[in-house]
């Protein structure tokens, strides 16, 4: 069964988007975000300008917070800290493994375990 409803975009365009100056900015920024991540992985030059992709993503977000005009004190407020110490030393933990060599030691014998169970599994 098929329920074909009209759309009323009158409707739908005042009670979505509360503040239009703001959202056209807003996708502003996010076209201009975008934009550097496509000239950054395409034009790259180390000589002139080693930005990476974190970088032009914190631009975009600090333009974006610039631009809001919310109140800063009440985002601060309601940003959840603990999931970003918990990403931030997972990031760590991460790299630690990694430079130590402990990754491609565990890799070896989970790749070992794997073989067998397999060679197992088709006898």
């Amino acid at each position: 069964m098929i329920v074909v409803t009209r759309f009323n975009h009158e409707a739908m365009s005042s009670s979505i988007i509360e503040n239009p100056r703001l959202a056209k900015i807003s996708s502003a920024i996010l076209l201009i975000t975008i934009a550097g991540f496509i000239i950054s992985e395409f034009l790259h030059f180390p000589h002139i300008a080693n930005v990476g992709l974190s970088i032009i993503a914190l631009l975009g977000a600090g333009a974006l917070y610039l631009v809001s005009g919310s109140d800063r004190k009440d985002i601060l407020r309601r940003v959840d800290y603990s999931v970003l110490v918990f990403f931030a030393a997972m990031v760590l933990i991460t790299s630690a493994i990694s430079s130590s060599g402990a990754i491609s030691l565990i890799m070896s014998h989970i790749l070992l375990l794997i073989l067998i169970m397999f060679f197992k599994a088709m006898s």
